[in-house]
């Protein structure tokens, strides 16, 4: 399927709204942003390995939160080891009860048989809709260099012109329709208004199948729960 970037959408919706002045992408972002927000951002689930790394003896680290709208899940893993491990969230009083009842040697590495590991997102790390770098502090402080692994959901990038839009692929034109829809259907002219309206319920309709089309294998029962938003 072709890859269409911003001011090829932009072609598109002058042709689709038979208005070949128009050049805003407000309606585009305004439109990607709401499939995002419909769909609870399912599409934009990341992974990186690249975003933190635990050496030894130190328990705080600067996280690369660019880009990052939510962290969901945080997982480390030994120099030895093929699988990584659930690392638990805890807040700041807990994390702290955590580090001062835990086993640990002076070095605060961890001398028990309880091998799970907590962390402490640091107040303030993650900003209203995506950060940059934030501070992560991890328990047991680390005896050996470690790879951690981040689970997150991505921010929704504007379009621009060269912006190729971050959707599963096929739905470009979900996009395109939706953001026709909204140019039409605040025009006076009432039979563009109602060509507006059934361009915004088609894109609607598509939606539907989105959820289930982008998810990856790592995604757990998707196809059995229920979503929300389809309620």
């Amino acid at each position: 399927m072709t890859v269409l970037r911003g001011k090829q959408i932009l072609d598109k919706i002058r042709a689709k709204t038979s208005d070949v002045s128009y050049g805003s992408y407000d309606e585009i972002n305004e439109a990607l942003d709401w499939i995002a927000k419909q769909t609870h951002y399912t599409w934009l689930r990341k992974q990186s390995t690249s975003a933190v790394g635990l050496t030894s003896g130190t328990n705080e680290y600067t996280i690369n939160l660019v880009n990052v709208r939510v962290l969901t899940d945080v997982w480390i893993k030994g120099t030895s080891s093929d699988y990584y491990k659930l690392m638990e969230e805890l807040p700041a009083r807990l994390f702290e009860e955590k580090v001062a009842h835990a086993s640990l040697n002076e070095d605060n590495t961890n001398t028990s048989d309880d091998d799970r590991w907590y962390y402490n997102l640091l107040a303030g790390s993650v900003t209203s809709g995506g950060g940059a770098f934030g501070r992560i502090k991890v328990t047991p402080t680390p005896d050996t260099t470690y790879t951690i692994r981040v689970d997150y959901i991505k921010n929704v990038e504007e379009v621009g012109p060269e912006t190729i839009p971050d959707l599963p692929n096929g739905y470009v034109h979900t996009l395109i329709n939706l953001a026709s829809g909204y140019i039409l259907e605040r025009n006076e002219d009432q039979i563009k208004a109602r060509r507006g309206a059934q361009l915004v319920r088609r894109a609607e309709d598509s939606l539907v199948k989105l959820t289930w089309d982008s998810q990856n294998n790592r995604t757990i029962d998707i196809d059995k729960k229920p979503q929300p938003w389809l309620k």
